[in-house]
């Protein structure tokens, strides 16, 4: 860039628009404080600062799907997984088609399956993925 071509009107007109990008800079900033008060959280600023909200504002609850599921109590997946197997009858039931059926994840049923699951000897594992209740007699 030559300094030496430019006048006064275009520095001028450079100083305007330094000054109005400062302004709307910290009128965003203030705008997303004021979002983050309302939701109630920490995050980062697009300036990179991290803000807090007041602990006075109201908290709001956003709707996440993904955040719906709720830790079932002690000893919940036992019986779920007990009363399925046993509706399964002696053919047995894949482990899809088990989590499909009590609400889990299939990771989650087969780690049980394959942690808790094997100490309880009324389980039986019939085929990959398959488990049933132990015919007893």
């Amino acid at each position: 860039m030559d300094f030496s071509k430019i006048n006064t009107t275009s520095l001028r007109a450079i100083l305007k628009l330094s000054e109005r990008k400062e302004t709307l800079l910290a009128e965003l900033e203030k705008l997303e404080k004021e979002l983050l008060a309302h939701f109630n959280g920490n995050a980062k600023l697009l300036s990179g600062q991290t803000v807090k909200a007041s602990k006075k504002e109201k908290k709001v609850k956003i709707a996440n799907p993904l955040q719906e599921r709720h830790r079932a109590p002690r000893g919940e997946m036992k019986q779920q997984v007990l009363k399925a197997l046993a509706e399964a009858g002696p053919e047995g039931i894949k482990v899809p088609e088990l989590a499909k059926k009590i609400g889990a994840k299939n990771a989650n049923v087969h780690v049980w399956l394959s942690s808790s699951g094997k100490k309880l000897p009324e389980i039986e594992r019939v085929g990959a993925g398959i488990f049933r209740i132990r015919a007893q007699g």
